[in-house]
């Protein structure tokens, strides 16, 4: 995989998280600011504003609502038994907790995003823990250990074999 590849699969991967994120925190931000509790209890906004409590606090919803049917949407194949997968170069598999994934052969890369440095897979067959960047080693098992992180393999060579056991999608 060239390196311009990557660079776009990774916008495109972040490209939503990012902004989304971004306008929960300003959300969150207007909505601490911008609200006063008085001594009754109630809460008051100034008159003169252009946007309202309650018109923030329904954007919010909706904006969490289209985010967790955005995830919703990304299908995926649920496996009880192991399952061979063969992709190609660029192709991209997406891990939900639990999945084990047994790296066969070819050549692929992790790509996590967890609020811990090294968080998103476990290599069973070294007892280390995998964070962004970490080539997959044949013959090695990876488990995805974190709900909060999002971990991604994607395909860097030719091609490349996985036996996997899980929750997981492939783009």
């Amino acid at each position: 995989m060239r390196h311009g590849q990557f660079s776009s699969l990774k916008r495109r991967i972040f490209g939503a998280v990012i902004p989304a994120f971004a306008a929960t925190v300003l959300i969150t931000a207007v909505l601490s600011a911008g609200a006063s509790a008085d001594p009754s209890g109630e809460t008051s906004i100034d008159d003169k504003a252009l946007v309202t409590y309650g018109y923030l606090r329904t954007f919010r919803e909706e904006l969490k609502q289209e985010i967790l049917n955005e995830i919703g949407n990304m299908g995926g194949t649920i496996s009880s038994d192991y399952e061979e997968i063969t992709l190609k170069c660029g192709e991209v598999i997406s891990l939900a907790e639990g999945t084990e994934v047994i790296f066969r052969g070819g050549n692929a890369v992790t790509v996590c995003a967890s609020d811990e440095d090294e968080a998103g897979f476990t290599d069973f067959s070294s007892s280390e823990q995998c964070g962004s960047g970490t080539f997959l080693q044949p013959g090695h098992i990876y488990y995805k250990t974190k709900a909060e992180s999002v971990a991604y393999i994607v395909v860097t060579g030719d091609h490349a074999a996985f036996t996997i056991r899980g929750t997981y999608a492939t783009h």
